[in-house]
């Protein structure tokens, strides 16, 4: 997309080529893709951008908007994971009219945060709230233009440290603006075990710790023992948000997979 025939760049405006290095930059937060599928997939998903928004039924920039923050694995969208055990399978399989049905998507088909028995009301709303932050500030970085246009790992900091430390959402008091505005699920977490005997402290991935919490029996493989009562209580404390939107993705996911890999 970005390159002539011989090898040579191309001149892109500097929205597309801001489009392109965040699409990068977010893909490269599953784990389950390599760099040749993150290269195909963002020269893919930004010629929508570029190219196709005026052709496509139904495709507009919010819709690229909604469906960048659905992927980006590093915030809370991160709980999307039908929605985003998806997009990995249909990138991995060049199944471009997947792709584009995806892109196209409704918000609904975050089926864990819209369609969910187990998250009450109030976390639901909260969580909403975090998406549409994320949302904003993926609304900033793609209307970054002119010398300012980031790339590379200028872009990683524009949306890490500026875009999302300025997206507040208007409808905030200032307190909730302020809680909702620094509340990003960490990608790893400690917990403390063992507190009736010698405690120890033990680091985990933050879904990896939630998928063992969910189990009938959880277990901690790092102590090859159960989890502490104790621990349990801290774990689902901190986490119940998060907890629930699992248990709805372990409900669902065999039967609402597009596809196996």
């Amino acid at each position: 997309m970005f390159q002539s025939t011989n090898n040579l760049p191309l001149a892109i405006p500097d929205d597309e080529l801001a489009c392109f290095h965040t699409i990068k930059y977010i893909l490269s937060s599953h784990k389950n893709l390599n760099e040749n599928d993150i290269h195909y997939a963002s020269n893919y998903i930004c010629s929508f951008y570029s190219h196709d928004r005026d052709n496509m039924d139904g495709f507009d920039d919010n819709k690229l908007v909604m469906f960048l923050v659905y992927i980006d694995r590093r915030g809370i969208c991160k709980f999307a994971l039908i929605f985003n055990e998806n997009i990995d399978c249909a990138i991995r399989m060049r199944n471009n009219e997947l792709i584009k049905l995806l892109v196209l998507t409704p918000k609904e088909k975050f089926i864990e945060l819209y369609d969910n028995p187990f998250l009450p009301e109030e976390d639901r709303e909260f969580i909403i709230r975090l998406v549409e932050r994320e949302m904003f500030a993926m609304r900033l970085i793609l209307g970054t233009s002119g010398n300012n246009v980031c790339t590379g790992d200028a872009c990683n900091r524009c949306y890490d440290e500026v875009c999302l430390e300025d997206a507040k959402i208007l409808s905030d008091d200032s307190i909730r603006g302020i809680m909702s505005k620094y509340e990003k699920p960490p990608e790893t977490c400690y917990t403390i075990d063992n507190p009736t005997s010698t405690p120890q402290v033990f680091c985990f991935d933050v879904l990896e710790l939630i998928g063992l919490v969910c189990t009938d029996q959880p277990m901690n493989p790092k102590s090859q023992l159960p989890f502490s009562s104790y621990s349990l209580s801290l774990i689902k404390q901190r986490f119940h948000k998060e907890i629930a939107l699992y248990r709805r993705y372990l409900q669902i996911r065999d039967s609402k997979r597009i596809c196996q890999f």
